[in-house]
């Protein structure tokens, strides 16, 4: 079931972000200004490179021309910039996979500003220690956390999906079959849970809310999972 790998040249695991311009209820919201002059999407590229380990990037867009303000972004934070077909986002993903030699394959979606490197980072390490093919983090706030799958599994789902669901949900073929492979819910330490706080953006309401969050801070580039919690209680804000 398991491939055996030679040296590799860059342990880091590969962060392939997920980015379109397209969305049906806010349409060009990954390009919406978000803090100073960062968009969201630059500033998700941003906060992910405040990490040594999490800064393996490559954005995963679209090979249309309403997408190439997308592809800029990338271009201009440094990051590889892969195109592919719009409703295939597994194919696009597959294609930022493509020639690298990462053993662990993590998906950010662009509408998750505030990814955290540090949960990432813990998600990884006890996927590590169990010896996990996959992994999915529970009880964090919404838009916090990210899929991780050892390179194996993510080619085997490469190889076997094959329905629109499964192209579109990128985690299905190994969710729909836990008989081959071990999955790791991870649970983070307390000071990350907050399973009722969504910091996602889909709509206008939620590019607000989470848009005030980040100007609550100095530098929400570093802000931790407990800092957004925190003054989320404090000031008593409602997230959808």
């Amino acid at each position: 079931m398991f491939k055996v790998y030679g040296m590799v040249s860059d342990n880091r695991p590969l962060l392939v972000i997920t980015a379109r311009f397209g969305s049906k209820r806010f349409p060009g919201k990954v390009l919406r200004p978000f803090w100073k002059d960062y968009s969201i999407l630059e500033f998700l590229i941003k906060r992910l490179q405040t990490r040594q380990e999490t800064s393996r990037i490559t954005l995963a867009t679209v090979n249309s021309r309403e997408n190439d303000p997308v592809a800029k972004i990338g271009n201009k934070c440094g990051v590889k910039v892969v195109r592919g077909p719009e409703k295939n986002v597994l194919e696009r993903v597959s294609l930022a996979v493509k020639g690298e030699d990462a053993a662990y394959i993590g998906r950010v979606t662009a509408d998750n500003p505030f990814t955290d490197p540090e949960l990432f980072i813990l998600q990884w390490e006890a996927m590590k220690n169990v010896n996990a093919d996959y992994s999915y983090c529970k009880e964090s706030p919404n838009g916090s956390a990210t899929d991780i799958w050892t390179v194996e599994s993510f080619e085997a789902s490469v190889e076997n999906a094959s329905t629109n669901y499964e192209l579109e949900h990128i985690n299905a073929w190994v969710w729909d079959h836990p008989e081959l492979y071990k999955v790791l819910w991870f649970i983070p330490p307390q000071k990350y849970i907050s399973p009722d706080l969504s910091l996602s953006i889909d709509t206008k309401d939620e590019f607000v809310c989470v848009g005030n969050c980040a100007m609550s801070f100095e530098d929400p580039l570093r802000a931790s999972i407990n800092d957004l919690i925190k003054i989320t209680f404090h000031k008593k804000k409602t997230f959808p």
